[in-house]
């Protein structure tokens, strides 16, 4: 059953580790419009401890569903289960597993509650597109955890790297482009380095129906 959020204070999301003065104006604004969006990623608890992100996509009925890497909620599934835990600060949900598909590397989650602001409105809500060494955001949960800049690397059987490091809450993290709109999710952190991130679109047929 969903445990009701707790009253927690306001607090501004972290600032990306580089200096202001090291980023011109268009990447400066990206980073505020990424601080915003960090609101809408979560902690997701998986089996064993396993911790990553995954950031609320839409709502429907009341509920909120939450976009996160398949690799988190595998072990549960594995083990039969179908829900883990959605964490910011001291509130906490528990999270049904609506869909886990194997191909995209992606999953959903569904919080019988709402619990923050979508980032993917509409069956195709508007999201921003990556290019081959453009620059993005990866945006890990917790209002402590910097967001990070990265360039986006060549594609390769509809993923791409960023060169984000090896956090594992990037695990499941929102990616964001240069106009702070959704664009991405990591699905895996590399061993060798960079991170493996999937369109959001790749989405729409696999754990959500697009229209």
């Amino acid at each position: 059953m969903s445990k009701p959020a707790l009253a927690e204070p306001a607090a501004e999301a972290a600032t990306p580790s580089a200096a202001p003065s090291a980023a011109g104006p268009d990447l400066l604004a990206v980073r505020a419009l990424a601080a915003r969006a960090q609101r809408s990623v979560f902690l997701v608890e998986g089996a064993g401890g396993v911790q990553g992100s995954g950031f609320v996509a839409w709502q429907a009925g009341g509920k909120s569903y939450l976009i996160t890497s398949r690799a988190l909620v595998a072990g549960v599934l594995r083990d039969g289960g179908n829900t883990v835990f959605v964490r910011r600060g001291r509130s906490f949900w528990e999270a049904d597993i609506a869909r886990a598909d194997a191909r995209s590397g992606l999953a959903l989650l569904r919080v019988h509650d709402g619990i923050g602001r979508p980032l993917w409105r509409g069956a195709r809500g508007v999201t921003d597109s990556l290019a081959t060494g453009e620059r993005a955001v990866v945006i890990p949960a917790g209002p402590d955890t910097p967001l990070e800049q990265a360039s986006v690397g060549a594609w390769r059987n509809r993923s791409f790297l960023v060169d984000a490091t090896a956090n594992p809450l990037n695990v499941g993290a929102a990616v964001v482009g240069r106009r702070g709109r959704i664009a991405g999710v990591v699905v895996a952190v590399m061993p060798g380095g960079g991170n493996r991130v999937v369109p959001v679109g790749r989405a729409c047929g696999s754990i959500r129906t697009c229209r």
